[in-house]
């Protein structure tokens, strides 16, 4: 079963301008009606960095979940982000990016790998505790621009990493590096092969028009998770790489017609946000 999860927040957090609250809130409400499997609505971050994100928790007590399994997910960066979060019970997911690139972590999180393993172990607590799925998705999963060294068996001990603390499913995450796919096709490959009881999904920066041949790759190689933002919006704002946006949706959902494959969201329910998503951001999706 193929699982596309929406990540509004890309889009939010990269924004040039704080958005309406009442805008937001009312296109987060379409995109849970959708069919999406799981939809990222925010992150807990200082609003001194970024001022974009610092409604998110208000946009979450004013979520309405009636009428939609769709899932809420929320990105925390560290553990004083997790301890806001954890009495909202409607956010049933945690996310949390994890570097394996020491000089990526300290860009993007100011922080050493020895920190993120301790963050990620106190949301994981957090998660036990209060019946959450704790998400760790693994940056720098498809090769390194920062000169650390990075090899398909470092990835693979990083994942063994997680897999012994008990999470059986992770994002791969390229984040500022462009990718081929003959290396995205050799990573799940090796994955799969090694891990067959866990699940890996792709969280894909690609320029515009470029998915295809890697989002082919993925699925020939098992993958049935992809991580999506409309009209492909975002980025991480703190890479000093930004060159490369999101997964464009409708590149997603193009990708899923073209091989004949049933998609959750639907064509009519996609022009639908298409056109909610250029009303909010003045994009050309």
């Amino acid at each position: 079963m193929i699982r596309i999860h929406e990540l509004p927040r890309e889009a939010f957090q990269t924004h040039p301008r704080v958005l309406p609250f009442q805008q937001k809130l009312q296109y987060l409400q379409a995109l849970l009606s959708a069919g999406f499997h799981t939809v990222e609505t925010g992150s807990v971050v200082s609003p001194r960095l970024l001022p974009q994100m610092a409604d998110s928790l208000k946009l979450v007590e004013s979520i309405d979940l009636s009428g939609t399994n769709t899932r809420l997910m929320m990105l925390l960066v560290n553990s004083k982000g997790a301890d806001l979060v954890a009495p909202y019970e409607t956010i049933t997911c945690l996310s949390y990016p994890f570097s394996i690139s020491r000089v990526f972590a300290e860009k993007n999180q100011k922080s050493s790998p020895e920190d993120l393993i301790r963050t990620a172990d106190y949301i994981m607590n957090i998660c036990t505790r209060t019946g959450r799925e704790f998400i760790p998705y693994l940056s720098m999963a498809f090769g390194n621009p920062y000169g650390d060294p990075w090899t398909i068996e470092i990835l693979m001990e990083w994942v063994m990493h997680f897999r012994d603390k008990g999470i059986s499913y992770l994002p791969l995450s390229n984040v500022s590096i462009a990718i081929s796919p003959v290396l995205c096709a050799e990573v799940f490959r090796s994955l799969y092969r090694e891990f067959p009881d866990m699940e890996f999904g792709l969280h894909l920066h690609t320029r515009r028009g470029n998915a295809l041949d890697c989002l082919k790759a993925a699925w020939d190689e098992g993958c049935r998770n992809f991580d999506t933002v409309m009209a492909g919006l975002g980025g991480c704002p703190m890479t000093g790489h930004e060159l490369l946006s999101n997964l464009d949706t409708a590149e997603m959902l193009d990708f899923l017609d073209e091989n004949n494959i049933n998609a959750p969201v639907s064509r009519e329910a996609y022009l639908s946000l298409s056109a909610l998503s250029r009303e909010l951001f003045g994009n050309g999706s």
